[in-house]
């Protein structure tokens, strides 16, 4: 028998809903583990992180944004570069090149 998501926090106690939730459902329901909101996923599963998605930003915001994922990892930073990269975010900020 499959569940949803409120009869998933019911059984587990859960009573406000958060990101983590609805990561720790989507591996209970799907035995899928989400690196993050980018990439390939199958269809039962993208169609259940969309809902996802929608609810926590409407959580997080109050309003409903229906989000477009990206096929591609966001840009994370090597360690090693973190403070020059930094710095140049700030030179950029500096000079009006971005907010």
């Amino acid at each position: 028998m499959q569940i949803g998501l409120i009869e998933y926090m019911n059984q587990n106690g859960i009573t406000f809903y958060s990101e983590k939730v609805g990561l720790d459902y989507l591996d209970f329901k799907f035995g899928f583990k989400l690196e993050g909101f980018y990439g390939i996923m199958p269809k039962k599963v993208r169609d259940a992180v969309h809902c996802l998605l929608v609810l926590w930003n409407y959580q997080a915001y109050g309003t409903v944004a229906f989000v477009t994922r990206g096929r591609v990892k966001p840009f994370e930073c090597p360690s090693q570069f973190q403070k020059e990269y930094d710095e140049f975010l700030s030179f950029c900020k500096k000079k009006k090149y971005t907010e």
